[in-house]
């Protein structure tokens, strides 16, 4: 019996190999599972899945930045992000006062300046922080900010440079006599800091961050300070407005897609398969009743309803795949009752009959296996409707914000104004995975058609 299985199983691949397009499908579909169990590892985010609307997981990333490989296909080069640990000072303690002096280097050699910079570190007591910058071949110091903190335990914080520095940065090029807007809101401090000082003309070489720290009484301290530089690209596939990298989120979504595609294709094609074989076994006024219940769902129109119910039913994964599965079942109705009807001509099953096997043991005996090849390859072209349904009812802000699916992700890039910001890497990358998975689950469905379908007409 096991041998016959596996000669079976072996002549079955030997067919299927000889179509091209059904091996292409398979590998893609066996890449996304492989996708699936190694997600963390392949994710430049390990936590993506659980953080994705977790603002604060993502603010060390630039906004909208663009995938790091254009700095290979560009001779201008974008800002990579650093991280700079903050190890050293000069420390002068007085009876009341302790001072700390920090000097943290950057050497800048990218033709943009970068996005932000951030200073991370951990602080407790009275504390003054006053941030200057100094250039390369300058003695000049810019002072950019000063910050009064009095806490009476250790607290974490994070300054942007950007957004503090701005009436500092306004003040210095006023005093240098340069025009600059009247509103310093509108300024972009990086700009100004990283090009020469009343031109556009960016300016190379070691940047010094200084950081005077004034301490007040014994108590006060402060440690853990981290400087992050944050660039204008990041990762394989950049990262959207909200700061998160599009590449985790890509990879995120393979598990939803796939869980969504085979949930609601197993469950419509079993619906649909049962109810097809009891339609053609049972017959007569039975058959034409079970034709006009089938009649009347595969006259509803499946998106609009499903706009409608999504909008009245909190959005959710699980309300989604059963919504699906209790709509789209008719698909494979038609073609399993005309098997089913000339399978029940056949003398076997008269056979049965006779020897008093009951209807329900004929149906999932001795008719349904005939139709699992069949249910097969239904089930593979049934789960692109699925994906692309998700993403449809995503993109229209009816879907299920707490995963990740490519279509939130379309979503999300259309009430940010992706397109008209032409942030392609946001917009493409969802829209190719939804098509080649589409594509690949299509490829085997005609496949296993092709095999499976001349098998039945013999058996019949």
């Amino acid at each position: 019996m096991e041998s016959n299985i596996f000669k079976k199983i072996i002549n079955f691949w030997n067919e299927y190999k000889k179509i091209k397009t059904g091996v292409f499908g398979i590998i893609i579909i066996f890449i996304l599972l492989l996708v699936v169990i190694f997600e963390k590892k392949v994710v430049s985010f390990g936590d993506a899945s659980k953080e994705w609307r977790n603002i604060e997981y993502w603010e060390n990333n630039p906004q909208n930045g663009k995938p790091i490989w254009l700095n290979y296909l560009s001779s201008k080069k974008y800002p990579l992000s650093e991280v700079v640990m903050v190890n050293s000072f000069e420390e002068k303690k007085s009876s009341k006062i302790t001072t700390r002096d920090y000097n943290i280097e950057y050497n800048f050699k990218y033709d943009y300046p970068p996005s932000d910079i951030k200073l991370n570190y951990a602080i407790k007591g009275k504390v003054v922080l006053n941030f200057f910058i100094k250039k390369e071949n300058s003695n000049e110091e810019i002072r950019l900010f000063r910050k009064n903190y009095d806490n009476l335990d250790y607290k974490l914080d994070t300054l942007s440079i950007y957004n503090e520095s701005k009436q500092g940065i306004y003040n210095y090029v006023k005093g240098k006599k340069h025009e600059i807007s009247d509103n310093y809101n509108l300024i972009d401090p990086m700009e100004i800091i990283f090009n020469e000082i009343g031109g556009d003309k960016i300016e190379k070489g070691r940047y010094n961050i200084i950081v005077k720290v004034a301490l007040v009484g014994e108590e006060s301290d402060i440690k853990d300070m981290n400087m992050y530089i944050i660039g204008k690209i990041s990762g394989i596939m950049g990262t959207d407005s909200y700061k998160r990298d599009v590449w985790s989120g890509i990879i995120a979504g393979v598990k939803w897609a796939l869980l969504i595609g085979f949930m609601v294709s197993f469950i419509s094609v079993a619906i649909g398969v049962i109810y097809g074989i009891i339609s053609a076994y049972y017959g007569g006024f039975t058959d034409a009743i079970m034709q006009r219940i089938y009649e009347f769902f595969v006259n509803i129109p499946l998106l609009p309803i499903l706009i409608v119910l999504s909008a009245v039913f909190k959005p959710s994964i699980w309300t989604f795949i059963i919504l699906m599965s209790a709509l789209g079942w008719t698909g494979s109705v038609r073609t399993v009752r005309s098997i089913g009807l000339q399978i029940k001509e056949e003398s076997f099953i008269e056979a049965s009959r006779v020897l008093g096997a009951s209807n329900c043991r004929i149906i999932f005996t001795h008719m349904l296996p005939l139709l699992i090849p069949y249910s097969f390859a239904s089930m593979a072209l049934a789960v692109p409707s699925a994906i692309l349904a998700e993403a449809g009812i995503s993109i229209i802000g009816l879907g299920d914000t707490t995963i990740i699916t490519w279509g939130q992700m379309l979503q999300d890039a259309k009430t940010s104004g992706a397109v008209i910001k032409g942030l392609w890497w946001w917009i493409i990358p969802p829209g190719i995975m939804i098509t080649v998975v589409g594509m690949s689950f299509a490829f085997v469905g005609f496949s296993l058609d092709k095999i499976f379908m001349p098998k039945l007409k013999q058996d019949r």
